[in-house]
């Protein structure tokens, strides 16, 4: 089964083609460690689970019979449980 997952601010530094680019965090509440992380509108909530979704039917079209969600070290679902204003 693939894994599917989204980093979040997790990205390593140089990880995007504009490095300047800022990574998403679920709310305006940033840990200290995180470089720039722009605030996640409801827009980009449901981009995220639409993506999950669209890479979930992918797979099913392909031949698999799942998928896993990465949910855990720190990325994007894993930031939802750390993130508060």
């Amino acid at each position: 089964m693939p894994q599917l997952w989204h980093v979040g601010t997790a990205r390593p530094k140089g990880a995007m083609p504009d490095g300047e680019e800022a990574s998403q965090w679920p709310s305006g509440f940033v840990a200290a460690s995180i470089r720039k992380a722009a605030t996640m509108k409801e827009q980009d909530i449901a981009d995220v689970i639409q993506a999950f979704a669209d890479a979930a039917a992918d797979a099913k079209t392909v031949g698999f019979d799942g998928i896993k969600l990465h949910g855990a070290h720190g990325y994007l679902i894993d930031q939802f449980f750390l993130a508060r204003d």
